[in-house]
């Protein structure tokens, strides 16, 4: 006999990006959470107040900002990075 699925509370916006590597979902994560534009100096704080599983050495920071930006997920202005989003245009009738 099946099992019944068990509820869920559906997808997450994560599903929809497929397989990113860990250390740019967590960046990404972080953006989300807090505000799309933040200072080199926000990102550092935020990151190491993660949980030491998801923390960021240095390092892995800088490279994972080259990385989004090189993507184009991330922009840099200034002192800011701030995360691309793009709103869907809906269908056009």
């Amino acid at each position: 006999m099946n099992k019944p699925l068990l509820p869920t509370n559906g997808m997450s916006t994560f599903d929809l990006l497929g397989d990113i590597p860990r250390e740019e979902r967590i960046l990404i994560q972080v953006f989300l959470r807090n505000s799309t534009k933040l200072t080199k100096k926000q990102l550092t704080q935020l990151v190491a107040e993660l949980p030491e599983k998801k923390r960021l050495s240095p390092s892995e920071l800088n490279a994972t900002l080259k990385e989004l930006i090189k993507k184009g997920w991330v922009r840099k202005r200034w002192r800011n990075y701030i995360f691309q989003q793009q709103k869907h245009q809906g269908k056009k009738t």
